[in-house]
């Protein structure tokens, strides 16, 4: 008895723990307010990165309308070459596959940004923002990646029939070759034109966003890249 006697607090158990509970609900509170603090700061990060992604899809939203529009002007130059290959007419078909004409080919087109995108996952910022929306920017993503990867195949079955243009002989396996890989080309182009148009209205859609416009895409890439994009597909010339 002695013992339990000196352990009791002096001033009695009821403020003994009167205080206890004191500090205790002062920890909780500190650590509500710290954490309230983190949750608004990630708030504004999560806002920032929406903010940024958005900007990002609005431009590509611009890249498929681009590809979407000049579609007809790539095929149709194509198609022009595949005429030339009917008639078997060799110097215009070389000069068709000439180096000035593939530089048009590679510089007048814009493509997919993934970056703001990549940037936010890698910092683990997507956690933080609702499931839901993660989802539908995670599939949007997914179609941009998709159509970058198809676009890259028809932009590399565009320069090898123009490097076969460049080196035509005229001989029949010349002519079957070029034909069958114009074809198949051309019949790609016009799938993914499909595609384009079909994604372009379900992103517009989903996330109430429109294509940026080509004055503030100047802004980025500066006005002679977009100069060129205001041209849009480039008519080769025979000529070279």
């Amino acid at each position: 008895m002695p013992i339990l006697k000196s352990l009791k607090p002096a001033s009695g158990w009821n403020d003994f723990f009167r205080e206890i509970l004191i500090v205790f609900l002062g920890v909780l509170i500190a650590l509500a307010f710290e954490n309230l603090s983190d949750n608004w700061n990630w708030r504004n990060d999560v806002t920032n990165a929406r903010q940024s992604i958005h900007s990002e899809i609005s431009y590509n939203l611009f890249v498929l309308n681009y590809l979407a529009k000049n579609a007809e002007c790539r095929s149709a130059n194509f198609a022009e070459l595949q005429h030339l290959i009917e008639i078997n007419n060799v110097s215009a078909i070389r000069n068709f596959g000439s180096n000035t004409n593939i530089k048009k080919m590679r510089m007048i087109d814009p493509v997919f940004s993934l970056e703001a995108w990549e940037t936010d996952r890698s910092s683990g910022l997507l956690a933080h923002m609702d499931y839901k929306e993660k989802l539908i920017l995670a599939s949007i993503y997914a179609s941009f990646e998709n159509e970058a990867r198809f676009r890259q195949r028809i932009t590399e079955s565009g320069w090898d029939i123009m490097a076969q243009a460049a080196v035509f002989s005229g001989d029949q396996a010349s002519r079957y070759s070029l034909i069958r890989d114009i074809s198949q080309m051309r019949q790609l182009t016009a799938r993914r034109v499909a595609g384009y148009n079909l994604l372009i209205t379900s992103i517009e859609r989903r996330t109430q966003l429109k294509p940026s416009a080509v004055d503030s895409v100047t802004n980025h890439f500066g006005k002679q890249v977009t100069d060129d994009w205001r041209l849009g597909c480039v008519r080769f010339d025979q000529d070279g």
